[in-house]
């Protein structure tokens, strides 16, 4: 089969990395960073021949890590002033310019890799607690934030879907939120979780509660590398 040599001039390495802010990463990152229709050139070798190819850009099959989306409100759930978002390239790009190098090592890690992990085979989304919105019900909830959520109530979560069910189905005393990477559990009691919603949304003007639709006119999703 073809080799791959480098893109847009980045040498990759058997490992199927390059060089790029300092960093060896996934070559998909290029690709991650194109937008629709966008060209970019392969240097490929193909039995003993090394060719140079001109290609397009084009939208990727389901992929668990979203590329930038456009015209679009992010998927976000606030419960207990803790605001919980899809993982996306448009959340890591809140880190500025150089988000690649920024971002904490876990969003890396699976911004550059997630092909590569066999034990993210089965997610179809991430889940991140992007912000605490400062509430009593919330203040051990600091250390848990740009943290993946890994279950609910001991529930594997694999997708922002099933946090959404999980956190519908709130019976217990106590909500608990594991995370990937962290040794203690984030627990929220559900006792009086309504009416501090309520505080929250007035103080900090947090309207919806929860936004789901992927659905919206005009909305563009692009990450071009394939799975």
């Amino acid at each position: 089969g073809d080799i791959l040599l480098a893109i847009d001039e980045h040498p990759i390495g058997s490992d199927g990395n390059i060089s790029y802010h300092d960093e060896r990463v996934s070559f998909n990152v290029i690709l991650d960073l194109k937008q629709i229709g966008e060209e970019f050139t392969l240097k490929i070798k193909r039995d003993d021949t090394i060719l140079n190819l001109r290609l397009k850009a084009q939208t990727a099959s389901d992929h668990p890590f979203n590329g930038l989306t456009y015209k679009k409100h992010p998927r976000y759930l606030v419960i207990g002033g803790l605001v919980f978002t899809e993982l996306s390239q448009n959340y890591l790009e809140t880190w500025g310019e150089e988000w690649p190098r920024k971002i904490p090592p876990l969003l890396r890690y699976l911004f550059n890799h997630i092909d590569e992990d066999k034990m993210f085979a089965e997610f179809r989304s991430f889940v991140v607690l992007a912000r605490r919105l400062p509430h009593e019900i919330n203040m051990y909830a600091d250390s848990f934030q740009n943290a993946v959520v890994k279950k609910v109530n001991n529930t594997p979560i694999l997708s922002f879907e099933d946090f959404q069910a999980q956190l519908q189905k709130l019976a217990p005393a106590f909500l608990s939120i594991d995370f990937f990477e962290r040794d203690e559990a984030l627990f929220l009691p559900i006792a009086g979780l309504k009416e501090t919603h309520k505080e929250i949304n007035k103080s900090y003007g947090v309207e919806p509660e929860a936004w789901f639709d992927r659905t919206i006119d005009g909305a563009v999703t692009r990450r071009k590398d394939s799975p």
